[in-house]
């Protein structure tokens, strides 16, 4: 069904969430619940102040930064929660943009603040390959080996690879729809599919892989939850003798490591420049933070 781009342009311009976030909650990638109470002291401040949401100006920056950076008790939240905060509006900028209801992101000229991690080592590039070479030899680990290449090749999040479906892959076109749109299969990727293809019963003709014989609504990956997938990772690790790295910090190991565009990380197209550098700076400074120095 196509957006009500004319309800969407009035609920945004007057601020009012109880219209507006029914038809975006589907599109954002932040659960229901959790998205509403991030986007709600935005709207009701943007109320209060008669301040437009949807066009940016020094107002909007002010009152965006102000509302992300207050908590309830009157306290000052920390930097992630702000990011979070800003995170969840920035988001629902990027949806409203891609549909044509603002014309420019509102968001553009925010700096956030510095992200906090916790005080552990970055993954270095060594223990991934050592990850990826123990699992691909590991018949019973294919899957994992296809989603550890994921994320390293395409920067996925665990929240996409545990809602993949075989209709989201054009094997022939090495595509993969992603929720900020299409975007590229690397030749490494499309190898690691190949045993879970085999596996699900898809016949492998010739040079243009076909799906037939696979329900393509079946999801790729077994784990029907994150902690699944990671109790799956900390074996691997185990057997691959290397410490155990997170599906977050292998992610922030690729977007380190490779020079990616906003297709081939999953970034959408409106904003996705912008936020893949951030995510990239981001993700080298914490390395270079955390190397000890000599």
């Amino acid at each position: 069904m196509a957006p009500d781009v004319e309800h969407l342009q009035k609920a945004l311009i007057a601020a009012d969430l109880d219209q507006l976030f029914p038809l975006v909650k589907d599109h954002i990638r932040i659960r229901t619940a959790h998205l509403l109470r991030l986007l709600s002291p935005f709207f009701t401040e943007a109320q209060a102040t008669e301040i437009p949401l949807h066009i940016a100006s020094t107002d909007l920056t002010d009152l965006l930064n102000r509302v992300a950076a207050a908590n309830r008790n009157g306290t000052v939240a920390r930097p992630n929660t702000v990011r979070t905060r800003l995170g969840a509006m920035s988001a629902l900028y990027t949806y409203l943009l891609s549909v044509g209801v603002i014309a420019a992101h509102p968001m553009q000229s925010i700096q956030r603040p510095p992200k906090e991690f916790a005080d552990l080592p970055a993954t270095p590039r060594h223990q991934v390959e050592r990850l990826h070479t123990y699992t691909r030899q590991q018949d019973d680990l294919a899957p994992l080996h296809a989603a550890l290449v994921l994320i390293d090749e395409h920067a996925f999040k665990v929240t996409e690879l545990l809602t993949l479906t075989w209709d989201h892959l054009n094997l022939t076109a090495y595509e993969v729809a992603r929720a900020a749109g299409r975007g590229p299969l690397s030749q490494q990727a499309k190898d690691a599919l190949m045993p879970l293809i085999i596996q699900a019963g898809g016949l492998l003709t010739d040079e243009s892989l076909g799906l037939q014989g696979i329900d393509t609504r079946r999801r790729l990956f077994p784990w029907g939850a994150e902690v699944a997938l990671r109790a799956e990772l900390m074996r691997a690790c185990r057997g691959a003798n290397v410490p155990y790295s997170s599906p977050g910090d292998l992610r922030r190991a690729s977007l380190r490591d490779h020079t990616h565009t906003p297709e081939t990380a999953g970034y959408a197209p409106e904003d996705g420049q912008r936020q893949l550098e951030r995510a990239t700076q981001l993700a080298r400074a914490v390395a270079e933070s955390l190397t000890p120095k000599n």
